[in-house]
């Protein structure tokens, strides 16, 4: 949905946190910012739920465990975290490598099928130099790729026991 704006004096140009969007603010025109941010806030609205009611959140966590599964992560777990009011995020991803290369190489598959479908990075990325437990941070969703001993010893699915887990299934 544009954004209505005639071409008067422009008073104040600002970057909208959540949808990237700038924001044009008319020197005199007060009804032109209250349609202006009703209409990021209508935009805001619509990019939380797509037509299937699937937010965000739940399509990073589906792309992260397709780019698991086309690096043949092993027990590849989505577990839902939005029940849990002091939960870090809305999901953890998660699943096993067998070699530290193998951890690796999944830790690239999410990361080119995010980027591939949504133009994201991960906000943060951390263990890739050792790779016995890779983790990267996309604010919405964590994944998490260990390899077999270390997913055992700590357990994740076990301390957010409270989240839903669903096993990823492969499509192939």
């Amino acid at each position: 949905m544009p954004v209505p704006c005639l071409p008067l004096r422009v008073r104040h140009v600002v970057l909208c946190g959540m949808t990237g969007k700038m924001l044009f603010f008319i020197k005199s025109d007060v009804v032109k910012i209250f349609f202006a941010i009703f209409a990021i806030w209508n935009y805001n609205i619509y990019m939380a739920k797509t037509h299937n009611n699937i937010t965000e959140s739940e399509v990073l966590a589906r792309l992260a465990a397709q780019g698991m599964d086309n690096k043949k992560g092993i027990d590849i777990v989505i577990l839902d975290l939005r029940g849990i009011a002091t939960a870090p995020t809305n999901f953890f991803v998660i699943c096993s490598g067998n070699v530290p290369s193998h951890v690796s190489a999944i830790s690239d598959g999410v990361f080119e099928t995010i980027k591939k479908a949504t133009g994201y990075n991960p906000h943060k990325v951390e263990g890739y130099d050792n790779a016995e437990w890779i983790l990267m941070d996309y604010f919405d969703i964590v994944v998490h790729i260990f390899l077999k001993d270390k997913r055992e010893h700590y357990r994740l699915e076990q301390l957010w026991a409270d989240g839903i887990a669903t096993r990823y299934e492969s499509a192939q």
